[in-house]
């Protein structure tokens, strides 16, 4: 206990002349979904939106690298700000923010609860269902959460389905969310870590939307 608590003072002793504040750039090794094709690829579209930017990453290029590697014959890409074309499905992921902020907690739960709903209202036509995959891995959020002398990752990405086939113009948003945290006994080392651990939850969700949108294009 007294060496835990001496490691832990370093640490903080350590942080109060560098930045409380990490970005991550995430690593994705999705596996190739072998055999998922389709004729009218669905539409990705990637964003940095995020108001912390340093080390000069681009996390929106690993993502696309990683969807474009696990959707090979099922998806293809467009810039974030054009237009959907008439007849296609498009899925539009904003980074909203991907990082450790050191002593204070950078996302509200209740914020997301709310805006899962909103998405679940406008979700027509049977892309309900793609709200509810991802809703149902919706990582808990604790309004009470410790955070002196802790790093707190957050993964929060943006997602957008437009559904512009058949002279239908559906659009949804909705959040893919998730927190870990990790005490700063290694510092930066803590602070990536913390981020590392959100970002895999936040990934799996973001893939297993991904998924369910793609299905139900070859389906339909």
């Amino acid at each position: 206990m007294i060496r835990y608590t001496h490691l832990l003072t370093i640490g903080l002793v350590l942080l109060a002349g560098c930045s409380t504040y990490k970005n991550y750039s995430p690593n994705i090794h999705e596996p190739s979904r072998d055999g998922l094709s389709l004729k009218q690829p669905v539409i990705v579209s990637v964003f940095d939106g995020r108001g912390n930017r340093d080390g000069g990453q681009n996390p929106a290029d690993k993502i696309k690298s990683g969807i474009k590697r696990a959707y090979p014959e099922a998806v293809t890409f467009s810039d974030y700000f054009s237009a959907t074309p008439s007849g296609r499905v498009r899925i539009k992921i904003r980074i909203q923010e991907l990082g450790s902020q050191f002593g204070s907690r950078v996302v509200s739960g209740v914020a997301i609860a709310n805006q899962y709903g909103r998405a679940s209202a406008l979700a027509t036509d049977g892309w309900n269902t793609v709200v509810a995959s991802a809703q149902s891995q919706q990582t808990t959020f604790g309004s009470a959460m410790a955070a002196e002398g802790w790093w707190i990752g957050a993964a929060w990405l943006e997602v957008t389905v437009e559904d512009k086939r058949a002279n239908k113009n559906i659009s949804f948003s909705f959040p893919i969310v998730s927190e870990h945290r990790e005490a700063s006994m290694w510092g930066y080392g803590s602070a990536k870590a913390a981020t590392k651990r959100a970002w895999s939850i936040a990934s799996a969700q973001l893939f297993s939307t991904i998924d369910s949108v793609v299905l139900k294009v070859r389906d339909q």
